[in-house]
């Protein structure tokens, strides 16, 4: 007994103004038609670089070498130009076997500041167990390339121009920032994180640390399992406020708080516990 109309309904909607980026050239409109960053991606455009230099390590096997030299020269030629310091004498190391344990003992044989792996197949095993191994027994940035991405030569720059934004990033840069009305604004996201086989939960709190929010400061807390309030909010927030000074010389006007996890039985609670200790 259902009809369906056969033409579609018009409808008055609010049309978002264009996304302006800021560059370290100066402000920039983003073309919405063409949805890319290809024309951004030029003339020293990152706002600040990351020291990196040549203080980086490619890791991959044998055979792959070409590749690892090829990828340290196209970086040299990308990097610069973005405005990203990198070298093109990196240091390589060659693994006789592909396995994850080679990539993890040249890991941990580096003194380098960031490490490339190149990987000869799409494993997610190896990438799941290198990401691991540099998030928490060897915490160090890192990239990790398919073989394949190298492979390539007329897409070969474009590829790598990516991947040194990437570096750039993870290392501390600042690719480019957002227009923000407001000024002199901490913003804070909360969250819990629950494992089933762990005895204990934890808590992430990351706050922004400048007007364009491009720089951040974390903390994260332990918590008794499946405890979603944050207990040691005040400490925390008392942390975050006093890096906040100390990059910027005085404290936020306004903090904004972004608290994720919470179900509405628990708004109660939230407004009990966290917010008071953040006052």
């Amino acid at each position: 007994g259902v009809q369906v109309p056969g033409e579609v309904v018009p409808v008055t909607g609010r049309q978002l103004p264009s996304i302006r980026l800021i560059l370290n050239n100066g402000p920039i409109e983003v073309d919405r038609s063409r949805s890319n960053f290809d024309r951004i991606t030029r003339s020293r455009f990152v706002v600040s670089s990351a020291d990196i230099g040549n203080d980086y390590t490619v890791i991959c096997e044998v055979a792959d070498r070409p590749k690892a030299a090829a990828f340290m020269e196209a970086a040299f030629r990308v990097g610069p130009a973005c405005g990203i310091n990198i070298g093109s004498s990196g240091t390589i190391i060659e693994l006789t076997s592909g396995r994850a344990e080679s990539y993890i003992n040249a890991i941990n044989n580096t003194n380098s500041r960031i490490v490339v792996c190149i990987m000869a197949t799409d494993s997610k095993d190896k990438y799941d167990a290198i990401k691991k191994h540099c998030c928490i027994q060897r915490p160090i940035p890192s990239q990790v390339i398919l073989k394949r991405t190298l492979s390539n030569p007329a897409r070969m720059l474009s590829v790598v121009t990516k991947i040194v934004m990437q570096m750039n990033a993870k290392m501390g840069g600042e690719l480019w920032g957002v227009h923000i009305p407001m000024q002199k604004v901490m913003y804070v996201g909360i969250d819990t994180y629950h494992d089933s086989g762990s005895a204990r939960s934890v808590g992430g709190i990351v706050a922004s640390m400048n007007n364009s929010l491009t720089k951040f400061y974390h903390r994260t807390t332990w918590q008794p399992s499946r405890q979603e309030l944050i207990s040691q909010m005040d400490v925390v927030m008392t942390d975050l406020l006093r890096m906040f000074k100390e990059k910027n010389t005085d404290y936020p006007d306004r903090i904004l708080v972004f608290r994720d996890g919470v179900g509405d039985g628990q708004l109660l609670a939230v407004k009990e516990i966290e917010i008071r200790s953040i006052k």
